[in-house]
């Protein structure tokens, strides 16, 4: 064989190799996927926040004269019921200020009988009868005020409720008025506080329902209702509070629990318009922006750049880069090269 030959062979041989392994062949190649199609999701208007579980009303007790604690009968946790003892003051000055008024409204009533006994003899003016009687009615008004404050130094729970706060212990002087103890009132119930932006403060109305997972309770879903909305920001977050009512809050959620709301605002906004795919879908990214494979009409993976908006469970939200309708892959992207032709196989979008 001649040298021209030779060379005419090589050339033929280099040339079958290079249709073999040309990329319209490896088109050829169908790949077995699954496909979601791209639509609204109904919670892509939800507003997420991280709010704290109270009671709602939550009531601090306090020495109207102050005093020295001299003894809890409850402690922190304890279910208390209406009119129990809670805590006791130290007696002495109380007691001290009540001897001394009835005292001196024993000294009151006296005088105030004499200048009547005198007056109807005519030995003593009206202005001294005048007198004695403003002096016997200063004296019966102290004396009041000193058995109520008496009645103070021993508080007794306001409601059926539960134990939320000591705020000081047996043996400590506490100024008037300073919180002793704080009861959660349990006929209230429990309400959860989520602080929202002002952008979304908008579009919360009262009465909007909403959905709470509760970590100490191994995120259990409960429903709730936003029952108040905050009027004023957080001076230091900016934020403000939502009041959401708990539904059938069960018997282990605690005041101060942490849980996840999800708020389903009546008003919504231009993400209800963005389209949600499985998070599966999408492959390597960078900040907002992503890539899925789309399947065209005659079934082949194109790769396209999408915006990614924010996560919904195992959802995502995407601003930008798909259509309505679009059929993206949620699995078997690992197999597809731009441009492949695709099988959709059980699971995957008709």
């Amino acid at each position: 064989m001649g040298a021209a030959s030779v060379k005419r062979l090589i050339f033929g041989i280099v040339a079958l190799i290079c249709a073999a392994i040309s990329p319209s062949r490896a088109t050829e190649v169908v790949v077995p996927v699954r496909v979601a199609v791209a639509n609204p999701s109904a919670l892509a208007g939800r507003i997420e926040a991280t709010g704290t579980v109270a009671y709602k009303r939550e009531v601090a007790l306090s020495f109207k004269t102050g005093g020295v604690v001299k003894a809890y009968q409850v402690d922190i946790g304890d279910p208390v019921r209406a009119g129990q003892l809670l805590v006791s003051a130290d007696p002495t000055d109380t007691v001290g200020r009540r001897n001394e008024a009835e005292a001196a409204f024993a000294q009151a009533k006296a005088n105030l009988d004499r200048a009547e006994q005198l007056a109807a003899k005519g030995f003593a003016t009206e202005a001294r009868l005048d007198d004695a009687r403003a002096a016997f009615q200063r004296a019966q008004s102290a004396l009041n005020s000193a058995k109520f404050d008496e009645s103070r130094a021993s508080l007794v729970a306001p409601s059926d409720g539960v134990v939320l706060i000591r705020h000081a212990e047996p043996g400590q002087q506490m100024a008037p008025g300073v919180p002793v103890i704080t009861i959660g009132d349990a006929s209230s119930g429990l309400i959860i506080l989520a602080p929202v932006s002002d952008r979304q403060i908008g579009r919360v109305q009262v009465g909007d329902n909403a959905k709470i997972k509760i970590a100490s309770l191994n995120g259990q879903s409960l429903g709730g209702r936003v029952t108040r909305l905050g009027s004023k920001a957080d001076r230091a977050t900016g934020a403000f509070d939502v009041e959401i009512s708990i539904d059938a809050a069960p018997p282990g959620l605690r005041s101060g629990s942490v849980g996840a709301v999800s708020i389903e605002p009546t008003v919504t906004d231009a993400s209800a318009e963005f389209l949600a795919i499985p998070a599966l879908a999408l492959l390597e990214g960078r900040g907002d922006l992503a890539y899925v494979y789309v399947i065209k009409a005659d079934d082949t993976a194109v790769r396209v750049a999408v915006t990614v908006s924010r996560f919904l469970d195992a959802d995502v939200l995407i601003r930008q880069g798909l259509r309505r309708g679009d059929r993206v892959v949620t699995a078997g992207a690992a197999y597809l090269r731009n441009g492949q032709k695709v099988r959709i196989v059980a699971g995957g979008a008709p």
